[in-house]
């Protein structure tokens, strides 16, 4: 084997690592923004449900569980177990996503803008 084989053989084998390192961050960081897409969504459904339901149990006035009464207890409890079930269900399917995700190669793209006015150069997320 010559020596520029060789030297062939040694680059290409570079920017296969290379390119095996890139997608292996990408995943992890598509991984990482879409755990934080799903917990948003359900984090944010708990907080709509508690925004406009919990007067019920007065959330609003900021009263403990032992000085509720049984109707806001009842409703406190209620609110409990939809959060507790939004939340598995959420968890849940999170998982399985990211382990359908598992099954494709990523690759992350991004484009470089320049933006006209003060010439900063930006990197944005295609």
């Amino acid at each position: 084997m010559s020596y520029r084989e060789i030297r062939k053989g040694l680059k290409e084998d570079s920017k296969r690592r290379l390119s095996e390192s890139i997608d292996s961050a990408s995943f992890n960081n598509l991984s990482r923004t879409a755990k934080k897409r799903f917990q948003t969504v359900f984090v944010g459904a708990v907080a709509a449900i508690e925004k406009h339901f919990g007067p019920l149990w007065g959330e609003e006035d900021d009263v403990d569980e032992e000085d509720m009464t049984p109707e806001q207890l009842q409703w406190y409890n209620r609110f409990l177990v939809i959060r507790e079930h939004i939340f598995d269900q959420g968890n849940n399917q999170r998982e399985k996503f990211l382990k359908d995700l598992s099954r494709f190669k990523v690759k992350h793209n991004s484009i470089i803008m320049q933006n006209k006015e003060d010439k900063d150069t930006q990197n944005y997320d295609r």
